[in-house]
């Protein structure tokens, strides 16, 4: 519940470096060490370092390394607010880390269990079917729910013929990349991150990925009503083809 604000918190803050923003974005980013799931700590690190990344570069086109070193600056100053404020969190969890078999991660097999489904997907249209019938989805009746509605995906699919932001572009990458990992073991990609990337090795249940697609598809689908009247103008045989298709 708490990664919407830390990410809107950090994009004020990527925008224009300032203090605010940043002690912003730390107040969510410690309520979300202090009691919430690693997991979704570990996914939106990489989000966020994606977004640093690309505000950067714009940053270094609009005004040079000054501009950049001001960024830098004031994202020390959240990682370190966020370690005041969840100190109590981070020297419990230095404290039991011997202790913790899953300190060192999991093996593939561990890791990859609970798996979104290709059969699955029936749910981001129709939630029903995870509920009367969840032996259907083929996976654990927790991991088979990805709904997200007719609406939203419409949406969602016409962003893929408009101007996106760079902002809207890295959350349609990232949307994407966690959609494939969400599956497990049916595709490598799941397989891939876990063996590359730092902390992937540290949860269960792939189906977690999902998050990613349900932060991304909302954000794509509402920059297409801002821009409506322009895009149906545009497009408006597009608009009418993806609307038929969701009544069908």
């Amino acid at each position: 519940a708490w990664l919407p604000w830390l990410i809107e918190a950090q994009l004020r803050l990527m925008r224009a470096p300032h203090w605010r923003p940043a002690l912003s974005a730390a107040v969510f980013q410690a309520f979300l060490l202090t009691g919430g799931n690693h997991t979704f700590t570990i996914l939106v690190a990489y989000l966020l370092l994606a977004l640093f990344v690309v505000h950067a570069v714009k940053h270094w086109k609009a005004g040079g390394s000054p501009i950049v070193r001001h960024l830098v600056t004031y994202e020390v100053v959240f990682v370190g607010a966020t370690m005041a404020m969840a100190c109590g969190t981070l020297y419990a969890a230095w404290e039991v880390m011997p202790y913790l078999g899953r300190a060192e991660g999991l093996d593939l097999a561990t890791a990859a269990g609970g798996p979104f489904t290709w059969r699955a997907c029936i749910s981001f249209l129709l939630p029903f079917t995870t509920g009367p019938d969840a032996a259907f989805a083929g996976t654990d009746p927790t991991m088979a729910n990805g709904y997200m509605g007719l609406l939203v995906a419409g949406f969602a699919i016409m962003a893929l013929f408009r101007k996106r932001t760079a902002v809207e572009n890295t959350l349609l990458v990232f949307g994407g990349v966690c959609f494939l990992a969400a599956f497990g073991d049916a595709l490598p990609v799941h397989r891939v991150l876990w063996s590359v990337l730092p902390g992937m090795d540290l949860f269960r249940f792939p189906s977690y990925f999902l998050w990613g697609v349900h932060l991304a598809l909302p954000v794509l689908a509402a920059g297409t009503i801002a821009g409506l009247n322009a895009f149906s103008d545009r497009h408006r045989n597009m608009l009418l083809a993806v609307l038929g298709a969701s009544v069908g």
